[in-house]
């Protein structure tokens, strides 16, 4: 095996040469890239030896300029093996997760699903709060539908009828749940719609580096056994969010460019004065009605830019609309 350094340039030198060819990202414009560079993380040793050697920890990085949040492992050939296969053949349709480790962390998801396995009844909310679950809310033009974090379904409600499961529930940024993960599970569920006789064999396996709440990615692989390969994949989805900057250890989120989000607001570009209601944290123009009412016991004034505001989970005043 090549020594490590030359592993990460070719893998780096692929990955941004590969954005550089293609400008939006597609189920059919897939990033090749040799298994031997990937680690699927906190996995089984099994998996792990497969994937890659151990002592060498290398696993996809995401470049943050391109809009593709998943690349292609292993020429798309999932990593299951002959006793995977041979379970599988043995069980029949089955859905079997980790436990949760010390850190609260999940692990593999995986099993054999058919048309038979899918939901009957509509999904109901969720409860559930991850490890790395650190939720702000930032301007919808920075983060769809203004929410960072989803409660991202490693094995798809829509594939397994699993919902408000732990083990089956990690923290995900918006991309990286819907622009990720749910087209591979989207021809997955398809394929079983249109199929009812088919049976695909399918696992998620959650990268967290080192003692990180919030993992870098997840590996999905998924094969249709006895049938051609539509439904079949092998690829890494990384847990980014376009614009914003994230501490996997801890799941703290900050909007790019402002350091840490611990500096003084007031220095930051387009900082303007507010006021915020400390028992609802809702802040106000100075003029607001509201502001100037306030009680001095829930009064308080900052100077900042309106989207540092959103972003440390204050929300803006319905009557003033700063």
């Amino acid at each position: 095996m090549k020594k490590m350094k030359t592993d990460l340039f070719r893998l780096l030198l692929a990955v941004v040469l590969a954005i550089i060819v293609v400008p939006s990202c597609s189920l059919d414009m897939l990033l090749q890239q040799d298994s031997a560079e990937t680690n699927a993380g906190v996995m089984t040793p099994e998996i792990v030896s497969r994937i890659n050697s151990p002592d060498v920890g290398i696993y996809p990085e995401y470049d943050g300029s391109s809009e593709c949040f998943f690349i292609q492992m292993h020429d798309g050939i999932p990593y299951f093996t002959d006793e995977d296969y041979e379970y599988a053949e043995e069980k029949g349709n089955f859905i079997e997760l980790s436990e949760l480790d010390s850190l609260g962390r999940t692990g593999v998801s995986w099993g054999l699903f058919s048309f038979y396995t899918m939901p009957t009844e509509d999904r109901e909310g969720l409860d559930t709060k991850p490890s790395g679950w650190v939720q702000h809310r930032y301007e919808s033009d920075i983060v769809d539908g203004g929410w960072l974090y989803n409660r991202a379904h490693q094995i798809g409600f829509q594939i397994s009828g699993l919902n408000d499961v732990p083990e089956n529930l990690m923290t995900g940024t918006r991309a990286f749940n819907v622009e990720g993960m749910l087209p591979f599970e989207n021809i997955v569920a398809d394929h079983l719609k249109e199929e009812h006789d088919h049976e695909i064999l399918y696992r998620v396996s959650p990268y967290f580096e080192d003692d990180n709440l919030l993992a870098s990615g997840v590996l999905m692989e998924s094969d249709c056994l006895g049938c051609d390969d539509s439904a079949d994949f092998c690829v890494f989805i990384f847990n980014v969010q376009p614009g914003i900057t994230i501490d996997y250890s801890t799941g703290e989120n900050w909007l790019t460019g402002t350091d840490d989000g611990t500096d003084d607001p007031s220095t930051l570009p387009e900082a303007q004065n507010y006021v915020i209601n400390k028992s609802n944290n809702k802040f106000h123009l100075p003029s607001c009605r509201h502001a100037e009412s306030m009680s001095d016991e829930n009064r308080e004034e900052i100077k900042a830019p309106r989207s540092w505001m959103i972003a440390n989970a204050y929300e803006p005043c319905g009557v003033c609309n700063p």
